[in-house]
């Protein structure tokens, strides 16, 4: 398996013929290489089916290798989108995979009109089968603040009796099982579930869980794991295509990030070039790619970042302008159909108003009931290594950055290469001080973006720079190595406004989405005083987007809320084996 995704990593840098993520198969050896590695398919596991402005969609993803039915460690990338019946994109949602789980929610804005939609996942090395390898499941959107409801609102012939939303296709072998204390609750009261597993290693896997109370209208019909296991045998398990195809690569590496440069006055393709890619921001990333004879470029974004943008530009420093295009890998073709057919009716207006109001409620107290970020995985732009950092407040402030060099900052000088050309340089390490002997020039950064051309920044305000980090040992940047890292951080982060010319490119990225703790509150005497005034009308009493079951039983206490009616608690997920788990549990919330 690493030989074969090896393999096809050289095939994207070296074969590269669009922006799409694409290489093009030249020879057997490749075709047979690349059906070695299997085609995945997804499971997501929705909290509903029904949503409302005002309310979140929380979703698990599940990749799964096609040969052997459990988690694939292929596609390190996964998108989520919601698509409306006339091709409108409502979102796109980049999640991240972790041994082949990923998690996402969406908040839905009002302006998204009522309707049905399609709820839609997949891979870029899923693309190579067709929309028919995506996962696919319905959702309705009910927006009462729009007055335009005509689709999906029932004539006479068309209402329909309301029904328990009660799961088919559920595990009746499971190794777990859910437990609660008691069937039925009040309001504010602790549920005692326990997720217990019967069989030791047979129930061990990766699960989710949500519960919630049960819509009020016919929703549409949500797939269960176990449903969707029946659709293995429809999934292609590798790719189908041909010798001189064009094929769908896997992002195992990361993020892929590719795209095409031309000269912007001609068009012409800028050949066998290195491009520099800079992740600005404190934690900074920087990329290099080298373009093909078409001006193609492939690289991945392997390591965590903070930031919207990448900044795009030729590492020899070439000012012309040119035009930089870079693969959009959520844009496919598609053609969606069987839309479910969701109405609502005027008998439903109660319990439209209900939920909107609750809703309202709910979103005004957000403040006290915020969900969490986990501590995002923090990048070094060091790799380890400790600079040596000149915070320029601490020392006697010089005009500009050549002056300060000089005077300040040690194992740093400026060179004259020729006439009008200078270069930073900075001293190895164990070289004496007055030693100026190196091999190479070094790597230099400002707010994380790269500076191919030294020349531009000499005279650069140096009132406007905080710091200057040196790193002395040798740095390497795709295929080229650098003598050392200085890394210049300004006051206001704002040197972006200093590369925002015609030779640059400044890409808006679509960062994956975050993981986070969801909001759980807990009722207990000490807190009762302090919540007694905070309304709660939660339908979503508990999500939990990871279980990794590995003992004999996970305790999941959570609290009902001030909503009564018909909850439902509901498990989705794998067994380290591969077997699908489907399970649902009942109970009420009585005032």
């Amino acid at each position: 398996m690493k030989k074969t995704i090896s393999l096809l990593f050289c095939l994207a840098v070296f074969c590269l013929p669009k922006v799409e993520g694409q290489v093009i198969i030249k020879s057997e050896e490749e075709l047979q290489a690349l059906k070695q590695t299997p085609l995945e398919s997804l499971y997501l596991h929705q909290s509903s089916s029904i949503l409302f402005p005002g309310e979140y969609l929380y979703y698990s993803i599940y990749c799964l290798n096609t040969r052997s039915l459990k988690m694939s460690n292929i596609s390190q990338v996964a998108y989520v989108e919601l698509l409306g019946e006339d091709g409108s994109k409502i979102f796109t949602n980049k999640i991240k995979l972790r041994r082949g789980m990923g998690q996402g929610d969406f908040f839905l804005p009002v302006d998204v009109p009522s309707g049905n939609y399609k709820l839609v996942a997949y891979t870029n090395w899923m693309k190579n089968a067709g929309s028919r390898q995506f996962f696919k499941s319905d959702l309705a959107v009910i927006n009462p603040y729009r007055s335009d409801q005509s689709a999906i609102l029932a004539s006479e012939e068309e209402v329909q009796d309301s029904t328990t939303n009660v799961l088919s296709n559920l595990s009746t072998d499971s190794p777990v099982a859910l437990l609660t204390d008691k069937d039925t609750y009040g309001n504010r009261e602790r549920v005692e579930l326990i997720l217990k597993n019967y069989r030791g290693n047979l129930g061990f896997g990766t699960y989710s869980l949500s519960v919630r109370k049960l819509d009020d209208f016919k929703a549409p019909p949500q797939i269960t794991a176990t449903a969707n296991a029946e659709e293995y045998s429809a999934k292609l398990k590798e790719v189908p295509n041909r010798v001189n195809s064009v094929v769908f690569i896997p992002e195992q590496r990361g993020e892929l990030f590719s795209g095409r440069v031309v000269n912007a006055n001609t068009g012409d393709p800028v050949k066998k070039e290195y491009i520099g890619v800079s992740l600005p921001g404190k934690d900074f990333q920087t990329k290099s790619a080298l373009t093909d004879d078409k001006g193609n470029f492939v690289t991945y974004l392997n390591k965590p970042y903070n930031t919207d943008i990448a900044v795009l530009q030729l590492m020899d420093g070439n000012q012309s302008p040119h035009k930089y295009t870079i693969a959009d890998l959520s844009d496919w073709d598609f053609d969606l159909k069987d839309f479910y057919n969701f109405k609502i009716s005027v008998k439903d207006r109660e319990a439209i108003l209900e939920r909107s109001l609750n809703n309202q409620l709910e979103n005004a107290y957000f403040q006290v009931k915020p969900d969490t970020l986990k501590a995002a995985e923090v990048t070094d732009p060091f790799d380890g290594e400790i600079p040596l950092v000149f915070e320029l407040e601490d020392y006697t402030r010089f005009g500009t950055l050549r002056e300060t060099l000089v005077e300040v900052v040690e194992h740093v000088w400026v060179k004259k290469e020729d006439k009008d050309s200078y270069t930073f340089w900075v001293r190895e390490p164990l070289e004496p001080l007055n030693s100026e002997y190196t091999a190479f020039p070094p790597l230099v950064t400002i707010d994380g973006i790269l500076v191919p051309d030294h020349n531009s920044i000499l005279d650069y305000d140096a009132r406007s720079i905080k710091s200057i980090g040196v790193l002395r040992d040798r740095y390497v940047l795709g295929s080229k190595t650098y003598q050392g890292l200085v890394v210049l951080e300004t006051l206001n982060g704002d040197y972006i406004d200093k590369v925002r010319k015609p030779s640059n490119g400044i890409i808006p990225l679509l960062k994956p989405s975050p993981e986070k703790e969801y909001y759980r509150p807990a009722y207990t005497e000490e807190n009762s005083p302090e919540f007694a005034r905070i309304p709660d009308f939660r339908t979503q009493l508990l999500w939990e987007p990871r279980l990794v079951v590995q003992s004999p039983e996970i305790p999941l206490p959570f609290y009902t809320s001030d909503v009564a009616g018909t909850y439902e608690i509901r498990l989705e997920g794998y067994t380290s084996y591969g077997k699908p788990i489907s399970l649902q549990k009942i109970f009420t919330v009585s005032n």
